[in-house]
């Protein structure tokens, strides 16, 4: 537009160390609108560039509040959040200080890797997030916008409509935070994460851990005569889980034949592969397992019949979930049926905890159930096991009331 002129804004850096830069307001005037709006007297400012002085205004109290050393620790993250970054803006690898940039870099990453599971929760915040912020905002949101302040936003906004703490959400962050970091992308000195006593934002452990079966319900579920194949098959499969370190449904649908030896079966965990330290499981061989392994053989590679040998890649990924979801039905279904009350909705996850707290009160060494489980340490196998039952929980009360 023939005489006009964007408005830039300079900034004296609160660090004497860095030069003075210019950020655009992105606002356009005249030279004569100019010299009306800030050369003058307020009182003498014409209405029609009223609005236009108003909008400066704001934008130098934004540029005011963004020179802080907590919000931004250098010139670069001042620039790009006081602008947002535009997507492929500088990209490495896909990755850059966009938001958006790394989350399209990072499933594409999973997706070549064949952790489909994987594709799914980084899609899902994805998702989550371009609500929270807005789709067109999600768009140039930079990664030095995740800062401490943002990250108890969105966690508070999670609870306001009734839900826990989003912790997977925080941890995909947390990780495109950490190759974004690694590539350069982004400064260190403004990661988001870490310590409390830092002024840094901790991620909450889980909050929703699925309470094991009690002894009675145990013993009352395994004496329980299906009256369908698909309930025997749902059973079977619990139990094998159950009997057997908790053994992961995605485990066991991808157990192979050459992994099964005379007295045991060894295995990479599914959830530990393509990192950098997998888990190797073995499982000794028993009379349900060898039983199991013959009702339910597989043909071809796989020992079990829960998915198809052809199957690759993301369509085998596809058939373990349909397992899993046709599972969870059959499971849904068993709470109304006759002589089968559990405390909660049974799952297969379920059959996982209950093996891991039946093995803590029965006297087991934690650290053994530790290895059996295939965790990184006892501390996460602590987790599982404060899944306490209420009827224990209550029972401390009602031994405390003995007076």
């Amino acid at each position: 537009m023939p005489g006009y002129y964007f408005v830039w804004i300079q900034v004296y850096f609160y660090d004497q160390n860095f030069k003075r830069f210019y950020v655009t307001s992105g606002i356009k005037a005249t030279v004569e609108q100019y010299d009306n709006m800030f050369n003058g007297a307020r009182t003498k400012i014409k209405p029609s560039n009223n609005d236009k002085f108003m909008s400066i205004i704001e934008m130098l109290a934004k540029a005011d509040a963004l020179n802080d050393f907590k919000i931004c620790r250098s010139p670069q993250s001042f620039k790009d959040k006081w602008k947002g970054v535009k997507s492929s803006e500088g990209t490495t690898y896909g990755y850059s200080a966009n938001l958006n940039d790394c989350f399209n870099a990072k499933i594409s990453e999973l997706d070549e890797a064949g952790k489909y599971g994987s594709v799914e929760t980084f899609k899902n915040t994805r998702k989550a997030l371009t609500v929270y912020f807005g789709k067109e905002k999600f768009n140039k949101v930079s990664l030095y916008e995740i800062t401490v302040g943002e990250l108890s936003k969105y966690e508070n906004y999670h609870y306001d409509k009734g839900n826990n703490s989003p912790g997977l959400d925080f941890r995909n962050l947390r990780t495109i935070w950490n190759r974004a970091s690694a590539l350069g992308k982004v400064d260190i000195n403004d990661y988001p994460f870490g310590k409390e006593r830092d002024g840094k934002f901790v991620i909450k452990e889980g909050e929703k851990i699925p309470n094991p079966l009690s002894t009675e319900e145990l013993k009352k579920f395994f004496d329980w005569i299906p009256n369908t194949p698909a309930r025997e098959k749902a059973k079977d499969i619990w139990f094998m889980s159950c009997f057997h370190f908790g053994i992961n449904l995605k485990d066991l649908c991808y157990l192979r034949h050459d992994q099964i030896k005379k007295d045991e079966i060894t295995f990479v965990r599914e959830k530990t592969k393509g990192k950098r330290k997998t888990k190797v499981i073995t499982i000794p061989r028993t009379a349900y397992l060898d039983r199991m392994l013959k009702q339910y053989r597989g043909v071809g590679k796989y020992a079990f019949n829960f998915v198809h040998y052809k199957l690759h890649g993301e369509e085998r990924y596809k058939k373990y979930q349909k397992t899993r979801r046709s599972l969870d039905k059959v499971f849904g279904r068993m709470a109304n049926v006759e002589g089968l009350e559990f405390s909660e909705k049974l799952s297969i996850y379920r059959a996982r905890h209950t093996f891991a707290n039946k093995s803590n009160d029965d006297g087991m060494d934690i650290a053994v159930i530790s290895k059996a489980l295939g965790h990184r340490s006892i501390e996460q196998t602590e987790v599982y096991l404060k899944a306490m039952p209420t009827d224990k929980l209550k029972s401390l009360i009602e031994n405390a009331m003995k007076i």
